[in-house]
């Protein structure tokens, strides 16, 4: 019963431009391709975007014009718009993405980068604490690392659950961390000094 409701919304709800892609083509270049296309379209869709860069945009002011930043999971390369010297990367291999590689193993040498960004990316990592060891493994002292991801409450889980392409379980009891986590509750978290 919840696929036939699942399948209904989508149809009703889906962009026409994505109808019938599923989980499996969310990595592929043509979806990308259509994801630039309807940002490109929608002035909606960019005021948000231009709403939710704010921080990376602040991040990357403070960094030095020879340091390094880099955003994983790039996509449709929406933050290079505003960013435009930063190192984008993807799973896929996808229009200008500048390095293919997975968020589990950053092909970078020990505190070599000035900034890590992830923009609605984390909740695809399944094991993010080993992520979290990467980035502070290559950030440099005093580097930073920008999340900004879905907040799972009742209408996120409704959302992930019956109406978008990500496979992310939001019931699930574990998320790659052990013990009993904390809540960060600031917006910006000042960088962290190894010194």
């Amino acid at each position: 019963m919840l696929d036939v409701v699942k399948k209904h919304i989508d149809r009703r709800l889906r962009l026409p431009q994505l109808r019938g892609f599923t989980d499996k083509d969310f990595d592929s270049p043509s979806h990308a391709r259509i994801q630039q296309e309807i940002f490109e379209q929608k002035p909606v869709l960019q005021f948000l975007y231009r709403e939710y860069a704010r921080l990376f945009i602040r991040s990357a002011s403070a960094v030095p014009p020879a340091g390094r930043m880099v955003e994983v999971g790039s996509g449709p390369n929406i933050l290079k718009k505003f960013v435009p010297n930063i190192i984008t990367s993807d799973v896929a291999r996808l229009d200008g993405v500048d390095l293919v590689f997975s968020a589990s193993k950053l092909p970078f040498k020990d505190a070599s980068l000035d900034r890590l960004f992830f923009m609605y990316v984390f909740h695809h990592v399944s094991d993010a604490e080993g992520l979290l060891n990467e980035a502070y493994r290559c950030l440099k002292n005093n580097g930073e690392m920008v999340i900004i991801d879905p907040a799972i409450n009742a209408f996120s889980k409704f959302y992930y659950s019956y109406m978008h392409v990500d496979m992310l379980d939001v019931h699930a009891e574990k998320w790659g961390f052990s013990g009993g986590g904390a809540t960060v509750r600031e917006q910006y978290c000042p960088p962290v000094d190894r010194s």
